[in-house]
């Protein structure tokens, strides 16, 4: 499987736009792009794997492009990774944004591996899309992606892996307040790259939401992990 380097779900050649057809909407190509896809299913997947998209289940995907929704920014690059929800594909690419134009943008997949990826669903894959200078060690805010073009953005959904028996989202609402949305386990199919499904209704749309995903065991939380997410 492609090493992932950062415990969120991330990578390095010139930016060049596709020519698109008459009526299409043009593609952005990705300046690195590495995959790999395992003929078999993996038995487990190490560390937090963590999706941000739109929450939209059962939806087929179309393997050679996905959406994002580009914030106002300053950084240099979109750091993605993408991992099926059986463990079996993993890429990583990174997109130059020197000259895009904020709003919601088409991101192309050179992928190899089209005719496999056919069969997946727009919730059995995860896509983690970042903001960052380098994608190194991307440090910006995470975007919301989604594999269906015109699909509103009212509710996102957060995959996650953990063994944890409870994972929770902390979301804030205003001043000090914080609601806290319980995840539902995944309980379809093999549930490798991430078992947890979170489905959120985001408030303060347009601009930077902190939430915190929070895995409980035995009574103990562990530590929150920052997942700071510009809801458009």
């Amino acid at each position: 499987m492609v090493p992932f380097r950062v415990s969120l779900l991330a990578v390095l050649s010139a930016l060049c736009l596709s020519s698109p057809l008459p009526g299409q909407v043009r593609a952005l190509q990705p300046y690195s792009f590495r995959e790999e896809f395992l003929q078999r299913v993996p038995i487990s997947s190490a560390g937090i794997r963590v999706g941000v998209l739109t929450d939209v289940i059962g939806q087929r995907i179309d393997p050679a492009r996905f959406f994002v929704y580009l914030p106002a920014h300053r950084s240099r690059s979109l750091c993605v990774e993408i991992s099926s929800r059986d463990g079996r594909y993993g890429a990583e690419m990174e997109y130059r944004l020197d000259m895009v134009v904020p709003g919601r943008i088409t991101l192309s997949i050179p992928s190899r591996h089209v005719s496999d990826l056919r069969g997946y669903r727009s919730h059995q894959i995860a896509v983690l899309a970042r903001l960052g200078n380098s994608c190194e060690r991307p440090d910006g805010e995470f975007v919301v992606a989604s594999w269906v073009a015109d699909h509103g953005t009212e509710r996102v959904l957060v995959l996650v892996n953990s063994p944890a028996p409870e994972v929770d989202v902390l979301v804030p609402v205003h001043g000090n307040v914080v609601r806290r949305v319980r995840c539902s386990p995944v309980r379809e199919g093999r549930a490798i790259a991430y078992n947890w499904q979170c489905h959120l209704a985001l408030p303060h749309r347009g601009r930077r939401v902190d939430l915190h995903v929070v895995a409980t065991a035995m009574g103990d939380e562990g530590l929150p992990v920052h997942l700071p997410v510009h809801v458009p």
